[in-house]
């Protein structure tokens, strides 16, 4: 027989974490901007994204608030004589004017000297970015002195030290780059920080990522690069071969290597790089690119700390590392990063430590991302200063404490995860107050008491989450004024009464769990008619000699015994 025990739920979580990313998670832009779109500002949502082309600008939204990215044509202005209208009183077109004509040819040549004396002068340090020519004559001897105190300068001593990544990424830009970058190059900072990046985080080249890592011949620029997406019914990922995409450490110019996009001025200005199995630790020395306004890395493999120096980055306003190997607490500085709108450090398992009152100073913050980790203590009530957020994921962690009173002064809140932690007292009737929440998840925990009635006008939630709690008391009718929600699970809790038959007005209901609780009576016909609802979705106490809850087959296909906690289908 098929047997589902309920005695520990955080082991009937999923097997594989990576199912546990819901797919909202995954889409790009969630929610409105909150910052005005224009040609010099990135607007992000609460949760990561990426913008593969740098031919984009972010223009003023649609009727959602989105901002919208649109192709940049660049139109030329012709001048046509001959489209002239003819006049045969004027006088001639003044560009048909001899003396007009002998002035014109003494101005093209002032001009043309002009500009070969600007040429000039540019190449002695004015030089723009320019690299995506042909590669300049190799250094001299004075030269690489100068280039290597540069990168001293960006990376420390290191750069001299045989076998770090630091002094590979020197070597790759004076012996291997193709593009021969002179000290005066204005890209060769972000170029070798990039580098350093590479075999910071491929073992030295020796572990390449999983796709667009460095060629063998760095004149073999070209990959297919496998990118991340969810699979068709949200539940997992997959990787997609994207093909005509650059390899990193390759001889183009870096602006166009895979996952980097740069702005109009050539400076870094998004990493986004998901699942390419990238190793070690972070390198501390990304943050001297100091324009990266979008950090998304997430799906590898990095250990070690997050680095303080992240938040040096003031321009950052998404920081998604989910899905790694990170240890220890948050830097303190990162709480005083107030452009950042989204801060992700989900599932990485091993970050602890606590949540301080300084969270309140990101008043710019969208989307809150900490669940599977082993972060703990109270959460502090400074919590309701973000009056921004959106989406909130704290599940699965060992917050305790009560849920702070101040959750309903968030009220752009659509998403709020509380799960799986041990949060005690009873729910905040102030919840009531989000009413564009759609989605609430607040056990299993240690809450008590019963279910506030101003919960019941959150009309948009479409998933209710109150499960394994002390909630207790009587399931009031006016559950059934929750109409739009298609899943709710209600098991492992103290309530009682008779299941309320107003929840037949909830339409687009797929899944009930009513079962490990103290309901009697019969199972209303009125739930039982919900076409959405198939009968293996809906569960309840079914099972003994009597059953706490008379429920036919043809309703209830699986069956709980509260005395065993054992869920089986009713043929069995």
């Amino acid at each position: 027989p098929r047997k589902s025990m309920e005695s520990n739920p955080r082991k009937s979580m999923e097997s594989n974490p990576r199912k546990s990313m819901e797919s909202d998670s995954d889409k790009l832009l969630d929610s409105a901007p909150l910052l005005p779109a224009t040609s010099n500002e990135v607007v992000v949502g609460a949760d990561h994204g990426i913008v593969t082309s740098p031919s984009y600008e972010f223009v003023s939204g649609d009727d959602n608030g989105l901002a919208v990215a649109v192709a940049i044509e660049e139109e030329e202005e012709l001048f046509l004589p001959a489209a002239l209208e003819y006049d045969p009183d004027s006088k001639p077109p003044i560009y048909k004017n001899r003396r007009f004509r002998l002035y014109g040819m003494i101005c093209v040549v002032l001009f043309i000297a002009v500009v070969v004396a600007a040429a000039v002068g540019a190449a002695s340090g004015g030089e723009k970015y320019a690299p995506r020519g042909a590669p300049t004559t190799a250094p001299t001897s004075d030269e690489t002195g100068r280039i290597v105190a540069i990168m001293k300068g960006l990376a420390g001593e290191q750069v001299e030290d045989e076998g770090t990544p630091a002094n590979m990424a020197r070597n790759w830009i004076l012996n291997v780059d193709p593009l021969e970058l002179k000290d005066f190059s204005p890209n060769l900072d972000q170029r070798f920080l990039l580098a350093l990046f590479y075999f910071a985080t491929s073992g030295n080249g020796d572990d390449t990522w999983l796709s667009c890592g460095q060629p063998d011949d760095p004149n073999d620029s070209s990959c297919t690069y496998l990118e991340q997406q969810l699979t068709k019914d949200g539940e997992d990922h997959t990787l997609v071969p994207v093909e005509d995409q650059v390899r990193w450490l390759s001889s183009a110019f870096e602006c166009d290597w895979n996952g980097v996009l740069c702005d109009e001025n050539d400076e870094i200005i998004q990493l986004e790089l998901f699942a390419q199995n990238m190793t070690g630790t972070f390198p501390s020395e990304l943050a001297k690119l100091s324009t990266l306004t979008w950090i998304g890395l997430a799906f590898n493999e990095f250990m070690g700390n997050v680095p303080s120096e992240l938040a040096d980055l003031r321009r950052l306003i998404l920081i998604d590392l989910h899905y790694n190997m990170f240890s220890g607490s948050i830097p303190s500085e990162i709480w005083d990063m107030d452009n950042l709108q989204s801060l992700n450090f989900g599932s990485n398992f091993g970050m602890t430590g606590t949540i301080p009152t300084s969270i309140g100073r990101l008043n710019a913050l969208k989307g809150l991302h900490l669940f599977e980790n082993n972060f703990d203590g109270s959460m502090p009530t400074e919590i309701g200063m973000l009056t921004h957020l959106a989406f909130s994921r704290l599940h699965t962690n060992a917050f305790d404490g009560t849920i702070p009173t101040e959750y309903g002064m968030l009220t752009q809140l659509r998403r709020l995860d509380l799960n799986y932690n041990n949060f005690e007292g009873t729910i905040p009737s102030e919840i009531g107050l989000l009413t564009d929440l759609d989605d609430l998840r607040l056990g299993p925990n240690g809450i008590d008491g019963t279910i506030p009635d101003e919960l019941y006008n959150l009309t948009n939630l479409d998933f209710l989450q109150i499960e394994h709690t002390d909630v207790s008391g009587e399931l009031s009718p006016k559950v059934g004024e929750l109409t739009a929600l298609g899943q709710l699970r209600l098991r492992g809790n103290r309530l009682e009464g008779t299941i309320p038959t107003e929840i037949g007005l909830m339409t687009t209901l797929s899944l009930g769990h009513f079962h490990l609780n103290q309901f009697t009576g019969t199972m209303p016909q009125e739930i039982c008619d919900i076409t959405s609802l198939d009968p293996p979705y809906l569960q309840t106490d079914c099972f003994g000699n009597p059953p706490p809850v008379i429920c036919e087959a043809s309703c209830c296909e699986v069956c709980c015994d509260r005395a065993t906690r054992v869920c089986l289908t009713q043929d069995e």
